[in-house]
């Protein structure tokens, strides 16, 4: 039998009217719309659980449930005397959390934060989430790894869910409401912009044979299957730089176990660094090949682990953005009996195969003093341009020089212009043949002693003569002497 405990005041009828009523354990707070008092506003069950507004759910054991209605507002709100943030269009000024529904209709949950103005070390989280074991945090990269805090997407199938499909957005991030971010079911990242990295390269996680220093040069470990080393020696093809930051890409291995069990990868690294294999890195170098110049290219040394000019063809780490020439440098090592500088200079990471020519190499290399007296051209290291200015006679082995605009002497002594015309101070020769299509424009250009003025001389049927104007040029009065030459 029910025990009535309190009664409020009402009509008469029970309308308006509730009573607290404790019935076989069970406590209730009554709502008196009819004249039974039957609808329970909150129930407090024998077994421990809580209803507001509803009395069973067959999914819980021990627990609150809350059965809103129709109701579309708040469910759960979180106040503090010390808040008053002032957003009042969403919520009361001293509500600091609370829950509501994404959609009236549809349902969803909105999980909402508010903050209020301080200077404090939390400042700026709205909504902070921690996750904490006591367990050490899972560290398998794989399809089945776990977080300390998991977000898992489903999507229903029948009376329950399931795996996103192909393609589909699990989790998307929005800058209020515009997407900024987004992770779909196959784990690839999208980004409305760039994705930016304190760094200026891209490394990906590898295993090493040991652990090596940033910027030291690997190449290929051959004595075990994906793994890298330090490289010892020149000619070795270069695979990759230590980075000096974390690697953007960690190993998939994972993934690619699961997708290809045939490659037998290994299951774990054993030191696992970042790599660098493109991008710029400071990257271990010394002077074992000469100095090193913007421009030139880096390979690998006698140096475990440092690179060195390179001036033949071979495998490239890439290209030298700095120089260095050892004259700063606090650190030196020995090889073949010789001091080497060594330090660290700033490399475009470009892997790959570089044909050079030494001897190129050494013709245009204008520090090059034994070369000066021969060289034929030069080559600007920071710009590419070829000079214009020789260090030496050019020889071009009875060649021609063809498609030339013009020639200038030195100093403006002479020279060919674009029309074919020739300036010149002096000229001395064996044999002079004066010719012209026109042969009305054929003659010696000479100028009077006395008035500067330009005389065409010329002959006719055998006779010297001349007239004013230079030959060729158009003249309106013209004078003509015949005399005999002795």
């Amino acid at each position: 039998s029910s025990i009535e405990l309190i009664r409020g005041g009402g009509t008469g009828n029970g309308n308006g009217d509730f009573i607290l009523a404790n019935e076989a354990g069970e406590f209730y707070i009554r709502y008196g719309g009819d004249e039974n008092y039957a609808t329970n506003l909150l129930t407090i069950m024998s077994n421990g659980n809580v209803f507001i507004n509803d009395t069973a759910n067959s999914g819980m054991t021990t627990g609150l449930t809350i059965n809103q209605g129709a109701a579309d507002n708040e469910i759960i709100t979180l106040k503090s005397s010390d808040v008053a943030h002032g957003m009042t269009s969403n919520t009361e000024t001293d509500t600091f959390g609370m829950l509501e529904k994404v959609n009236g209709v549809s349902g969803g949950l909105v999980i909402l934060g508010f903050q209020d103005a301080d200077n404090d070390a939390n400042q700026g989280k709205a909504i902070l989430m921690q996750g904490a074991t006591v367990n050490a945090a899972d560290t398998t990269k794989s399809a089945a790894a776990r977080g300390q805090i998991h977000i898992n997407g489903n999507l229903k199938t029948g009376t329950t869910f399931d795996a996103v499909g192909a393609d589909g957005n699990l989790v998307t991030i929005a800058n209020y409401s515009t997407t900024r971010f987004i992770f779909d079911a196959e784990g690839t990242g999208h980004a409305d912009d760039v994705w930016t990295d304190n760094a200026y390269d891209l490394a990906e996680e590898y295993d090493i044979s040991e652990f090596s220093e940033e910027g030291a040069i690997l190449t290929i470990d051959t004595t075990i299957n994906d793994r890298m080393a330090p490289a010892t020696a020149i000619g070795q093809v270069p695979s990759g730089v230590i980075s000096y930051h974390t690697a953007q890409l960690g190993s998939s291995f994972g993934n690619i176990r699961e997708k290809y069990p045939q490659l037998n990868l290994r299951g774990k690294y054993d030191t696992p660094q970042p790599v660098a294999l493109v991008g710029r890195v400071p990257v271990k170098v010394s002077t074992e090949n000469g100095p090193i110049k913007i421009g030139d290219r880096i390979t690998t040394s006698s140096l475990k682990g440092t690179g060195m000019r390179q001036t033949e063809s071979g495998y490239s780490v890439g290209i030298a953005l700095d120089s260095f020439d050892g004259e700063n440098s606090t650190t030196t090592a020995i090889v073949n009996g010789q001091e080497v500088k060594t330090w660290r200079v700033l490399v475009f990471v470009n892997l790959g195969y570089a044909k050079l020519d030494a001897t190129v190499q050494t013709l245009t290399d204008p520090t090059n003093v034994a070369s000066n007296a021969t060289a034929a051209w030069s080559v600007d290291q920071q710009s590419g341009k070829v000079n214009v200015t020789f260090f030496g006679d050019l020889n071009l082995n009875g060649n021609s020089i063809i498609n030339v605009s013009k020639l200038l002497g030195a100093n403006g002594q002479w020279q060919i212009d674009e029309t074919g015309k020739l300036i010149i101070k002096e000229i001395e020769t064996e044999k002079i043949t004066i010719k012209n299509s026109d042969i009305s424009k054929t003659g010696i250009t000479i100028y009077d002693r006395v008035t500067g003025k330009p005389m065409c001389a010329y002959f006719a049927s055998g006779i010297l003569q001349h007239e004013e104007g230079g030959c060729g040029a158009s003249a309106t009065a013209t004078t003509t002497t015949t005399s005999n030459v002795q």
